[in-house]
């Protein structure tokens, strides 16, 4: 918890010791929305990817809906593509990104 936060709820639960029994109602409601905005919040963080995995050519193709020769004779265009030595790999994540912006192969 950064400090700035750490001040602020400190200085909210000393009010909730001092204000006036009338005025925790609102307290109440205020807080509500406080933890309806940060909840709001939490559910439009990105989901957390799975690990990055390398394809192999046939791997790929299927995913892409393509023939791995048309892989192997395009795959500088694609920057999801890894060499290793004389192999070609193909990044998972980076195929599900390019799928999910809908370019057509």
């Amino acid at each position: 918890m950064t400090p700035d936060l750490e001040k602020h709820l400190r200085t909210i639960r000393e009010l909730a010791t001092v204000e006036p029994l009338r005025e925790l109602p609102r307290l109440f409601g205020a807080l509500e929305e406080i933890k309806t905005t940060a909840l709001i919040r939490l559910q439009q963080l990105p989901e957390p990817r799975n690990q990055d995995s390398l394809l192999d050519v046939r791997s790929a193709a299927a995913l892409l809906g393509v023939a791995p020769d048309y892989l192997y004779r395009n795959h500088r265009k694609f920057p999801f593509v890894r060499r290793l030595g004389k192999r070609l790999l193909f990044s998972s994540e980076g195929i599900q990104r390019f799928i999910e912006t809908n370019q057509s192969v």
